[in-house]
């Protein structure tokens, strides 16, 4: 799992690139979408990662707590 933040300036949210790992997979650029706004972006993943079998998943992650006062 890689962790990032979106490259919006507006957005600039973290979420993971998930994907099966390897010592013999090379790095690849992927395109890919932040899952909070959209914008697209290329990252950098191991070559299984775009095998249809096995792919990769983008995953948001979203560390805001919503708290209620009473």
């Amino acid at each position: 799992m890689d962790r990032r933040r979106c490259h919006n300036e507006r957005c600039q949210r973290p979420f993971a690139v998930v994907y099966r790992r390897s010592f013999h997979d090379v790095p690849i650029p992927l395109a890919m979408a932040c899952p909070h706004c959209g914008f697209w972006d290329v990252v950098l993943v191991a070559t299984g990662a775009v095998r249809q079998t096995e792919g990769a998943w983008v995953l948001p992650l979203d560390h805001r707590v919503t708290a209620s006062v009473a």
